[in-house]
């Protein structure tokens, strides 16, 4: 232990009370104290305030001990005894050399744990603890020798230390483990204690993990015709994500868990998402703007992304200076390997709308300013140059154009939609996706819903592409109801209300996209993108 307990504890006339952000601790996400508070443990009226204090706070990872030395951690486990499920406290060792020296005595207990399987002697076993399945695991301390203040032994527990702060953020080694948080207060002059432990026990930390979606690659009738893809051709994929602002995600503590709608856990979540994708370019929507700055732009650069942002304007929402940066807007990501930026456009639908509004007639001059210009939804355009070795076109034809945006949507408002805007419809007119057709909507060709919560169920996000400059190659497979286990997402495992969406492109050669193209930049859209 880090503080000496060598008090009488009758002299300890106050105690500490603590509260964590969440019990359920998540890799990579911080877990921290919200509230620590001295009180005086006799809870007597108008007794005197505590001297002034400080809080130290020790943080634990529940471990497994040695089944021969039992103040020593497990990094063994017998194969043997896993295959037969026998009774874990025989199965751990501190090391290759225990497990060695024991073996002659262990093994006999094989026997008795084959014969006990054998005779359905279930009532006198135990489920071995599989948490690492044999052999040695790397994600324990490596060796066998402790210092003292960094092991507490509990009867058969041992609780190893891993941090000395208010916060903690678990790595891969506290997976399938507890964690431990003890507070005590010290007197800030003295040095003494104040206060016996506090001692708070979470649930077993978890790793974020995704369902995992794979590309679909289609067999359209119409790219037969055309010749077989090339080294020169110029392949991509554009992936578009509505990510769900932190400012925003307060709409589904309904139904969500809150330490899974923590932007802590959503953040790693949606991060090993998108890596996961590996799309070319990126565009993702409510990216709020601190978690632009501070997340996202420098964790994708790491990656070769070039970034790019475009926040909303944030007319009639945001007018203290504080939640400026909860705002959130547009962020574009390319490779910077794959694509050169060329020129990039910025668009704020409130000011387009202005001449609109301006030339009706005065008496709906007002209805109109309310209904089109106080959306502050923006548009994010750039035209990207491929880089991709081998190209045999010119400038112009390697150039694409991606419109990134997130429009307004409400019932009531698809006239707003319809002025502010003006591909998963491939899988209705390929081959061999017949499970993707199941999700989609014949109606009107799009996905059954890319977007699901508890009040709305229905498709928001799309893929929009210029048919005669690009083939679709392939698209990322579609989710259905029974997917998301729950009245809507986010959730544990969807970090989003959105389904992410990804289409993979090819251009088309120059000889089947008709008559030659208007000089750059007066026609440069190939295509566009948004939510």
């Amino acid at each position: 232990m880090d503080l000496e307990e060598d008090q009488d504890s009758n002299t300890l006339q106050w105690e500490v009370t603590v509260t964590l952000s969440s019990n359920q601790p998540v890799i990579g996400s911080e877990i921290f104290t919200t509230e620590t508070k001295l009180v005086n443990s006799y809870h007597t009226i108008g007794s005197l305030p505590p001297p002034p204090h400080s809080f130290v706070y020790t943080w634990y990872r529940h471990s497994i001990p040695c089944s021969v030395h039992r103040h020593k951690l497990a990094t063994v486990q017998c194969t043997s005894c896993a295959k037969l499920n026998a009774s874990i406290e025989k199965s751990y060792h501190c090391s290759s050399k225990c497990f060695s020296d024991a073996w002659n005595k262990h093994k006999k207990y094989h026997h008795w744990a084959a014969n006990a399987a054998r005779n359905n002697s279930t009532g006198n076993q135990q489920d071995v603890k599989k948490l690492r399945s044999s052999g040695s695991w790397p994600n324990l301390i490596d060796g066998s020798v402790l210092d003292e203040n960094s092991v507490m032994v509990e009867e058969d527990n041992l609780w190893i230390k891993v941090g000395s702060l208010n916060t903690y953020v678990p790595t891969l080694y506290d997976c399938d483990f507890r964690l431990r948080l003890h507070s005590a207060a010290v007197d800030s002059s003295l040095g003494t204690r104040l206060s016996l432990d506090n001692i708070v026990v979470t649930d077993p930390v978890i790793k974020p993990s995704h369902p995992p979606r794979k590309m679909i690659r289609l067999q359209n009738t119409l790219n037969l015709n055309l010749k077989a893809q090339s080294s020169n051709d110029v392949v991509f994929s554009v992936l578009s994500y509505n990510i769900l602002a932190d400012s925003l995600s307060i709409n589904a503590l309904g139904y969500c868990p809150k330490w899974a709608l923590a932007w802590e856990y959503r953040q790693e979540n949606l991060l090993e998402e998108i890596i996961k994708y590996d799309a070319d370019i990126l565009c993702l929507q409510e990216v709020q703007c601190d978690h632009f700055e501070n997340f996202f732009e420098p964790e994708l650069k790491k990656l070769g992304y070039s970034v790019m942002y475009k926040k909303k304007t944030g007319a009639g929402l945001f007018t203290a200076e504080s939640e400026k940066s909860t705002n959130h807007g547009c962020a574009t990501f390319y490779h910077s390997k794959l694509f050169k930026e060329i020129m990039k456009y910025e668009l704020e639908f409130d000011k387009e709308a202005s001449s609109v509004v301006n030339a009706l007639e005065p008496k709906i001059r007002f209805k109109g300013s309310h209904r089109l210009t106080s959306k502050d939804n923006v548009a994010l355009v750039v035209v990207l140059e491929s880089l991709q070795n081998g190209s045999n076109r010119d400038a112009f034809q390697s150039r694409i154009c991606v419109a990134n945006t997130h429009i307004h949507w409400s019932k009531g408002h698809e006239d707003v939609t319809l002025f502010q805007v003006s591909a998963y419809s491939s899988f209705l007119h390929s081959d061999g996706v017949e499970e993707q057709r199941r999700k989609m909507n014949s109606q009107t060709s799009e996905p059954a819903f890319t977007y699901f919560s508890d009040k709305f169920f229905g498709t928001l996000d799309y893929i929009f592409y210029t048919d005669n400059s690009l083939i679709v190659e392939s698209l990322l497979e579609l989710v259905d109801r029974e997917s998301i286990d729950g009245n809507g997402i986010p959730s544990p495992a969807w970090p989003s209300d959105h389904i992410a969406l990804i289409a993979s492109f090819k251009l088309r050669p120059p000889s089947h996209q008709g008559l030659s193209p208007p000089p750059f930049p007066l026609n440069p859209w190939h295509l566009a993108t948004l939510n």
